[in-house]
């Protein structure tokens, strides 16, 4: 299953950064190599015609904080960022230069399971596919309720999390459903970041059945 269909990344940067073009010849950070900041860190560069590695350099400087940090200090002219940060970066005269989701098709979240877990206990499989469902779907038909909890959660107050909680919103999949389209998007990513030459196929990496099972058990199919 998947739990947002959307990636929730966004590129913050300076305020003297006006478009990706001017991000050439400088640095914009990352988490580490490898990560999903590094994939669509790639990915936006390419969009825009700069060659990672190349044109632009791309730096691990750690978790969410440390790239704000590393942003704030100069030490980097741009950075990979997700909410709360959409919110936090502006009021530090930092800004959102653009949202992943519009240039980097793939989806974020996903329940990634083992054959064997699977084969073992699908029971428990299925319950955490339920739970999470049902999770999806107070976040969709009680968003006030949502943000009060993401307000003592993130520790913020709550017109900051109402701020973050919008630009997510939408990303949220209402029962975890896995489309051909969103899982030959990351199955042809990741082919090509592991330079893999075997064919695989949809089904190589994916299992609807518990899925399936659990959303009829909650009488949505």
């Amino acid at each position: 299953m998947m739990t947002e269909d959307k990636l929730d990344f966004f590129l913050m940067t300076r305020s003297d950064i006006r478009s990706v073009a001017d991000l050439k010849g400088k640095v914009v950070g990352i988490s580490y190599p490898g990560s999903t900041t590094h994939l669509v860190a790639e990915s936006i560069m390419r969009h825009f015609n700069l060659e990672p590695g190349r044109d632009v350099s791309l730096f691990p400087t750690g978790d969410n904080q440390a790239r704000l940090v590393a942003l704030e200090t100069g030490r980097v002219a741009a950075a990979i960022g997700t909410p709360p940060y959409n919110v936090l970066a502006p009021a530090k005269g930092l800004k959102v230069l653009l949202w992943a989701r519009d240039y980097v098709a793939i989806p974020q979240n996903a329940l990634i399971v083992t054959d064997k877990k699977i084969q073992q206990s699908p029971d428990q499989v299925k319950r955490m596919i339920k739970g999470t469902i049902e999770a999806l779907q107070f976040i969709k038909r009680e968003k006030e309720e949502s943000i009060e909890i993401a307000a003592k959660w993130l520790r913020i107050d709550r017109q900051k999390a109402k701020a973050v909680l919008d630009s997510v919103f939408p990303l949220y999949s209402a029962d975890g459903t896995m489309t051909d389209v969103m899982l030959q998007a990351a199955l042809d990513v990741e082919i090509q970041r592991g330079k893999i030459e075997k064919k695989l196929a949809l089904w190589d990496i994916a299992d609807r059945t518990l899925l399936l099972e659990a959303q009829k058990e909650l009488g949505m199919k």
